[in-house]
Parts: C-alpha cells; structure tokens; sequence
C-alpha cells in the first residue's frame, strides 16, 4: 500500500521539487566550517525524496483541539526545530517534493537533522552538520494524532451522506479541497486520509512505545528497520519492534570523506561493489534508507504481480540525482572551529601541550588526529587492517563476547544489538534475491558464477536494506547519467540484464545458506522488547552466536571510534548521548543520571551541554528506571578510559587540548 496517495483534483503542483520554505542566509558565526556558498545552499535547500505528507493536508491539520495550525511557527519551535531568521515560514531542513505524478509534500533532508546550533552569553552559533536539537518522536506522535483526530470527524459524513462532519474536518476539506466541497471529493479525501493512517499507524506505534526520546536523540535506524518490514505486506496481527534505543543524532561533517559511518559503523562506505563508477555503492546504500527513514514513499509491486517478475523492482520517491550531489556537497564542510567568544586557545600553553600529552597516551589508538593542513583527507577504516598514514576510523567491539578479543567500549548496547538481531517476515520478500551479493560475485568472478539465492524467513532486515537500496539504484540510474557517469552501461548492466530477463539460477529459500528453508514465516527474536541490560547482554550474544553459525560473516555488535576534530560542538556525548560534557564523559563514576537537553546554554568549561534556556524545547533525560536500574537505550556507561581514571589536573588539561582540535 503506498505510503501517500495523492489527490490531483484537490491539488495544483505549483511548487518544484526541491524549493524550500526557508531563507537562504544560513551563514555561521566564529565557527570557520569553511563552506562554500554554492555547496551549501544546495545541502539545505534539495529534496531527497522525503514526503512526510502533502502539503495541502500539513498546512491544513489543526494541532490536535487547540484549533491552531499544525504548521504554526509557535508549535514547530515548541519540538525544537530551528528557523533560519524571523521570517521563515517552516524550519530548516523543511523542503517541498513534487514531480509529474507526485503532488507536492512537505518532508525533512539531511539539513533538518544535522544543523545544530550553540548559544552563550546571548550568542548563537549555527553548526553546519551538526545535530539538531528537536524532538522527533514528539513531533510525529502530535501529527499523527492530529490527522487521526481529524479523520475522525470525518466519519459520520462518509458513512452517512446527511450527517455532518466535525468542525476539523470540515475546516480541513475546506482548506484542501476547496470551499463547499462536494461529496465525492470529501470522500476521496477521506479515504486518502485513512490510507495515509494505516500505513503510518504501525510505524508510529513502534516511536511511541520507545520510551522518551527528547530533544536531540531519535531512533531513526530503528525507523529505517521497521519501515522496511512493513514492505513484506500486511497482516491484522503484526506488531513492529519498538523503537528503543535512540542515539544522539551524529554530526556529518566528516561523513563523506570516512570508510565507515552511523554509530554502530553499519554503513560501510569501502564496501564498493563497482556499479556506479566513481560512486561507493556504500554510501549510496546508507543515503537511500536515510530516506527511506525520514517517509519517503516506498512500495514493492502486488503479490499478484510478483510471481511474474523475474527481477521485482521497487516503486519509490528517492531522488537518488539529488543524493549524490548534498554527498558532493557535504564533502567540503570542515570541521567546526572552537570560536574565540568561548575564549581564546593558546596551544603554546603548558596546559595545552600536556593535554596533547595525555591525548596520545590515552586516546589516539581509537581516536585518531585529522591533519589540519589537510582537513577534508579521507578517513579511511582501520578495524581489520592498519592504516599507514592519515586519519582513520575503527570499530570498537561493543561489549566482551565469544568472537571479538582486546578492548571493549562497554557503553550501553541496545542500538548495536537491536539493529544486528533486527528482522523480518518474508511475505513479498520471498519474491526477491540478493542481488548486492550477486554483484559482488559477478564484479570478481563474472557472470557464469553467479547464482541468486532468495531470502529466507527470518531475515535480518539490514541485508534486505541492502538489496532494495541497490534494486533502486538501479532503476533510477538516469539520474545518476546526469552526473556524467556511465548510466551502469558497463560491465553491471550485463549482470541487470541477465536478472530482468530470469537468465541466473535462482538457489532455495535460504539466502544466508543456499539451503530451503522450512520454519515458519515470522522474525527471528530480537533485544528490542528487553527491560534489563543484563538481558540485553545475555539475548544478543545468544543471537548474534546463531547468527555465526548461519553466516561465519555475520557481524559482532560494535561502535565507531573516529577522529574527534570539532567534538566540542557534539555534545552530549557517547553514541546514546547519554553524557551531557566532555568532563563527564571523563568522570565515569560520576556521571549525572539527568541532565537538561535541548535549548541549553553551552558550558565552556566541562566543554557540553549547560543550563537549560528559557524556552519549551527542553526535555529531560534520565538514565536510570525509578528502582535505580539503567533504562536500556540510556544506560551512561563505559568508554573508562584509561582504566585507572584521570585526576581534575589531567581533565582540564585534556579538555584544553580537545578545544583546539
């Protein structure tokens, strides 16, 4: 069922895909990112093929009884989104989509989540791909719930044609359809609304019930996962893991340029498959669920159809053109620089040096040093094998398990274990190969040894990520031959070729193994639904081993540790963002369990998170249950590094170095 369904007689596709609704001045004070100006208005300004919902119907809704506009300035700041100046219409970030057969909607790019913004002392600075300081969850359960509301009113007069409909929804059909609409275009509209709502409503359901987000921190890669089951089709009974482990949102200002990205190092960049020529299939893989993630439409072909298919492809909105050039874009953003308004830095300082000291003996195995000479060098990954010179990126294993050896991070493990025991009904999966296997096969051993294997019950749902992404390059190459690339008419359209035309053998049911599969169509358990860490600990490990014995490939639960060049403007801190400073974060035994996030003073001193402003777009966190245990998701555990601790000296030291970085 498709995501949006659009209503051409209620709506003219006056706007063109990609305008925005916010001001083109996003310039940043003292923060040096040097960003050229052409690169950035097309960062912020461009749609990746996001449609949270038409825009007729957003600037229509009512924020639920209070009779304001949803889209009111006033209600979108209370979430924490930022505007670009006074008179901006929406947030940043906030972009229209339309084409030929899409009506125009309202949707969110990368600039929504990954601008963020830093206040003191009555200064505000903006941080170009930073991490916004809005509250997601918050957000889509009162959208929701105010179209849900409205659809309600809707009712009496679809089911009756002489009752009447309440005031929300006549308010409402009246704004999208028109004054004094007819019965027929009532009804469409309705239906349109209902259709919109069934498909939301399992996917909003797994956000409420991940606990309390707050401000600066979503589970979008659990939104991505669940987005992605509910492809398989639909069934009356089943439930969409919980979204419960929220990570701070990342900053990308070094994203393009680093082997492996997302908290969990899941993205892997280098895994390059040769497709698209000059392109990392890797970062075109992790770029489309991102979209996928933020609603973009995304829809299999009917089960009666598929059958018929050889090679089903994938219906979706995803502006793959568009993708590729904010990547373009983002790739010369530089790290942001500590501003002398937060003081100056003297790196001839004792503190200084002594701070550089402690940095190489403590911190450089994980966290290596980008060149300043060279800010936008490749980070390139270093967990597998050394990198000879330049910055680089590893993978830190998550906790102690059969499998990995030497250092463990120890930080709260919900976001590693949810996304790798993460999986799905096979339903119109059944229907589908992996092709992304397939064409590694075929780019080192050629097309006679390539054979397709189709998905079993129970897949992990990151590896049917991986094959719809890569289906979607595919078919939507024409915009990637804009950017002067061979339009896959090489050596990978050979291989697309033989698989829309059936020409590969196709193995059993079970992708992993070759082998047919026989247990039922259901996921496999996963760690989502746990209250306690221990069992968090004790069910990953217990999976993650089937796991291996299914695939020796499988991959461990793990973190990314990566250069720290601007960390000072990333708080608050571990990949949780359980941690409000970097003082903290070095005061492991005396960590706060709550802390103010959100429209916060910065504190330049433990360097993070400060007082709270005085504004709504503040939440609390809170890292312990009432009986004293961690919330899985916010436990603000491990990273004690070194293990004997530092004293107040060595901090301050430390924290003076990592200002200069």
């Amino acid at each position: 069922m498709r995501f949006i369904f659009s209503i051409t007689v209620s709506l003219a596709a006056i706007f063109a895909a990609g305008q925005t609704r916010a001001c083109e001045n996003y310039g940043a004070g003292g923060l040096e990112q040097r960003w050229e100006s052409s690169a950035k208005d097309y960062w912020y300004s461009q749609s990746q093929g996001s449609r949270l919902m038409l825009d007729s119907w957003y600037r229509a809704l009512q924020l639920g009884d209070t009779g304001t506009p949803f889209a009111n300035r006033e209600n979108l700041a209370r979430y924490g989104f930022s505007f670009c100046d006074a008179d901006s219409v929406d947030p940043i970030g906030f972009v229209l989509d339309s084409d030929e057969v899409r009506a125009p909607a309202v949707g969110l790019n990368c600039a929504a989540c990954h601008t963020g913004a830093l206040y003191r002392d009555g200064q505000e600075f903006t941080v170009h791909g930073g991490q916004a300081m809005m509250d997601l969850q918050t957000f889509t359960q009162d959208l929701f719930n105010s179209a849900a509301s409205t659809f309600r009113e809707g009712a009496p007069s679809f089911n009756d044609g002489n009752a009447s409909a309440g005031p929300k929804w006549m308010a409402f059909s009246a704004a999208v359809i028109g004054p004094d609409p007819s019965k027929e275009a009532s009804d469409a509209l309705y239906l349109e609304l209902a259709n919109w709502l069934q498909y939301r409503s399992k996917i909003q359901a797994s956000i409420d019930e991940g606990g309390n987000w707050g401000h600066g921190r979503q589970d979008a890669v659990q939104v991505i996962l669940n987005t992605m089951a509910t492809l398989s089709g639909p069934r009356a009974d089943d439930v969409l893991p919980a979204s419960t482990a929220p990570v701070s949102i990342p900053h990308v200002w070094n994203a393009p340029r680093s082997e492996r990205v997302q908290w969990n190092g899941s993205a892997f960049k280098s895994r390059d498959i040769g497709l698209a020529g000059e392109l990392s299939s890797g970062a075109l893989i992790r770029n489309i669920s991102e979209v996928i993630g933020v609603f973009g439409d995304i829809k299999l072909p009917d089960e009666d159809d598929l059958a018929d298919i050889p090679f089903p492809g994938v219906e979706t909105s995803v502006r793959l053109g568009n993708i590729v050039r904010m990547e373009r874009a983002l790739n010369v953003l530089t790290a942001p620089k500590w501003p002398d308004a937060f003081g100056t830095i003297d790196r001839t300082s004792e503190e200084y040096l002594a701070g550089a000291e402690l940095y190489k003996t403590h911190c450089i195995k994980c966290h290596s040093l980008v060149d300043p000479s060279k800010p936008l060098e490749p980070i390139m990954d270093a967990t597998e094998k050394a990198v000879k010179s330049g910055p680089y990126v590893r993978l830190i294993p998550a906790f102690a398990m059969e499998g990995n050896s030497g250092v463990t991070v120890d930080t709260d493990p919900m976001m590693a274990c949810n996304a790798l025991t993460h999986s799905s009904w096979t339903g119109k999966f059944a229907a589908y190969t992996n092709t992304f296997d397939a064409v590694e096969t075929f780019t080192t051993q050629g097309l006679s040894e390539v054979e397709l294997k189709r998905f079993e019950p129970g897949t992990e749902t990151l590896r049917l990520i991986e094959d719809i992404s890569l289906r979607i390059v595919y078919e939507k190459r024409r915009e990637l031959a804009k950017l002067q690339l061979d339009d896959l008419a090489g050596s990978s359209a050979v291989l697309f070729s033989s698989l829309l035309t059936g020409a590969v053998p196709v193995a059993g049911g079970n992708w992993i193994i070759g082998q047919q599969a026989t247990e039922a169509d259901s996921p496999r358990p996963s760690t989502h639904h746990l209250t306690a860490l221990e069992d968090v600990w004790a069910a990953c490990t217990e999976i993650i081993l089937q796991q291996l014995k299914r695939d020796p490939t499988a991959v461990l639960p793990a973190y990314k540790a990566g250069p720290l060049a601007g960390i000072f403007a990333s708080a608050p801190y571990l990949h949780n963002g359980s941690v409000p400073t970097i003082y903290d974060l070095l005061s492991p035994d005396m960590r706060p369990d709550t802390f103010a996030i959100g429209a916060v003073h910065y504190d330049t001193e433990k360097m993070g998170l400060g007082f709270a402003r005085k504004t709504s777009a503040i939440s609390t966190f809170v890292a312990r249950n009432v009986d004293g245990s961690y919330t899985p998701g916010n436990a603000n555990i491990g990273h004690a590094f070194p293990a004997e601790g530092m004293n107040e000296v060595e901090k301050m030291q430390i924290l003076t170095y990592l200002k200069g970085l």
